[in-house]
Parts: structure tokens; sequence; C-alpha cells
């Protein structure tokens, strides 16, 4: 007979002694070798997918919901939902798959003061009152300063390829544009965690909750984005309507959203949701709009 005492199984991820099919520590699942197959993978994706009760489906309605989740967050209810920051990566994923939107990527073109502009669209056709229109246009903030690097690599092109011209460098800047740009738009976080951080001082609340509330601010802004250029994409003749009903709705939005996690009067929440959209405003035209070209033309 042996005299070897039988080991107990044990967790293979913190190891330890394992007591039933769930481990009592880490709760993780022990697998059998039905679980270990491609059909099991399949259905695990659709059960949490599915599920009403779960994580995922609890969080993106309550992000329906003006101000709901950051309240849960700020008061300690947590666990229910998905973290702050896995929110903001959900709703950027979606944002990936709407090419309609592309105030977060401004083409090369979009960047250019009127004198580029008119050498790099100018063809035999162009009349003179157009180009005179164009040698207008003034670019974006950061044009004054940014068409000196435009020059300067455009020189060092033509040391290389002597025929290479301005409208190949913009297509170059287009394609790195689609890789970066909307990887950067967390960009307005920060700004609008600002904003918040110095309308409610009087609250006492921490910078990085304020960041909380702005990151579920913003995931519902982009969220409300995506749904109405969708919606615009399949009822073009719908334009006019949404472009006065969605600032109006945004507005309310952010209102009520402030209302209830910030508890202040409605006439000071709507005062604070109107600085917040000048916030995100000024960040989108200031901050975003210079960091987005100068990261995007380093790599064209």
């Amino acid at each position: 007979m042996s005299n070897e005492t039988p080991t107990c199984p044990r967790c293979s991820n913190c190891q330890s002694d394992l007591i039933g099919r769930f481990c009592h520590v880490c709760g993780q699942k022990v697998l059998s070798a039905k679980d270990r197959r491609f059909p099991y993978l399949v259905n695990l994706f659709f059960s949490e997918l599915t599920s009403l009760d779960g994580r995922f489906w609890r969080t993106i309605l309550g992000l329906l919901r003006p101000g709901f989740l950051s309240q849960q967050y700020l008061s300690g209810r947590r666990a229910n939902y998905l973290s702050p920051v896995s929110v903001f990566l959900l709703i950027n994923v979606l944002y990936f798959f709407a090419p309609a939107l592309n105030d977060f990527d401004l083409p090369f073109a979009d960047h250019l003061p009127g004198q580029l502009l008119v050498q790099m669209l100018d063809e035999p056709s162009m009349s003179a009152e157009r180009r005179e229109r164009l040698s207008q246009v003034p670019g974006q903030l950061h044009s004054r300063w940014s068409a000196a690097w435009i020059e300067e690599k455009l020189v060092q092109r033509r040391e290389q390829n002597a025929t290479y011209t301005l409208a190949q460098l913009g297509q170059r800047f287009d394609v790195k544009s689609a890789e970066i740009s909307k990887l950067l738009i967390i960009v307005h976080v920060p700004f609008l965690a600002l904003a918040l951080w110095l309308m409610f001082r009087a609250k006492a609340l921490f910078y990085a909750e304020h960041f909380v509330v702005a990151l579920h601010l913003f995931a519902a802004i982009l969220l409300g984005i995506q749904c109405v250029f969708s919606l615009l994409a399949l009822l073009p003749l719908a334009s006019g309507f949404a472009m006065v009903a969605f600032p109006a709705l945004l507005m309310a939005y952010l209102a009520v959203s402030l209302h209830r996690v910030y508890q202040r009067h409605w006439f000071y929440s709507f005062a604070a949701a109107l600085c917040l959209l000048a916030a995100l405003l000024a960040t989108n035209m200031v901050v975003y709009r210079s960091l987005q070209f100068a990261v995007v033309f380093y790599f064209s």
C-alpha cells in the first residue's frame, strides 16, 4: 500500500487549494476538457454579450442615463459596471468603425493656410476667382507656424525626388491620420476634468474623480455623435433637424448629468454645461487639432 498522501488540486491562477469547480480565492473556473474546445469560447462570448444582467449591458444602459454611472462610481457602487477607462475604450473602439465622423480626423487640406492650399489644389482649369478665394482660407490656429514645417519637409522630399508634390505629402498625411488621430481623442478628457474641477471646487472632490466624470461625459458625447451621424447616413433629409436637435439634447444631457453628480442648482448646472461645451470646443480647436497635426505630420 502506498504511503503517499494524495495531493489536493490547485488553482492554475493563484495556486490556492481547490474546493469545487471554482476557486474560492480568485473565482477562476476549473476548465474541463469540454471547456477547452472552440464551441466553449463561442458560447462564452454570446452569453456575456446577451446577458441582460451583465456588466456590459448595465454599463451601456447606465451611460444613456445622464450622470448615472458617475454618480454610482462616486458613491462607491462600482462592481456592477465596467470601469470608466473601459467605458471610454469601448466607445472609442466603436468610434473606429464610424468613418463618417471626421472632426477628430481632419484631412491634410484642412490644416493648410491659403497659400499652401492653392499650391496643393492648383489645376490648369482653376479660375482666378477660386484661386483668390482659396488663398484667403486661414486654415487652423496652428497653421501660422506649421506652414514652415510643411515647406521644410517638402524641400527635403524634393531633394530625394524632384517631382514630389504637396498633394503627395497630403496623401501620405491622410493615410497616417486615419491610423493615429482617433487614438489622440482622449486628450480632450483632462481638459474637461480641469473645467469640472474649477467649476465644482466646492464639492471637495479629487481631480481624479472629476476625471472619471469627464470620461463618462465624453464617452456619452462620442456615442451620441456616432448615433446621429449613422442616422444621417440613412436619412440624409433629416440633417437640418439633427443639426438643431442634437446640440439641444447634448446640452440637456450635460446639464442633467452635472445636476445629478454635483447636486447643484439647475441654473448653475445649465451654466456649467454651457461652459463645459465651450471648454470642449476650445480644447478641440486649440489643443487637439495642433497635437493631431504635429503627431501625424511627424510620422508622414
